[in-house]
């Protein structure tokens, strides 16, 4: 279950970690992880966030955004 919207405040980071399903895989491919990279910078630049660090393993994946003001009013 996803949680809860966070306040946002522009400047101010994120810590985002993704887990798979009961300890699986996040991406089963090169392409599945490339294809994450691509949506994250996707939205990066739709809502004004700056992504300044990722890590990614099979099994998890944290990413370090700020968060820029289309982001803090969009209710994402």
């Amino acid at each position: 279950m996803p949680r809860r919207a966070r306040i946002a405040v522009p400047g101010v980071p994120w810590h985002i970690l993704q887990r798979g399903n009961n300890r699986s895989a996040c991406f089963y491919a090169k392409q599945d992880y490339l294809r994450y990279l691509e949506t994250w910078a996707d939205l990066s630049s739709r809502y004004e966030c700056e992504v300044h660090g990722y890590g990614g393993l099979i099994v998890v994946c944290s990413l370090f955004p700020f968060a820029g003001a289309a982001w803090c009013g969009s209710g994402f």
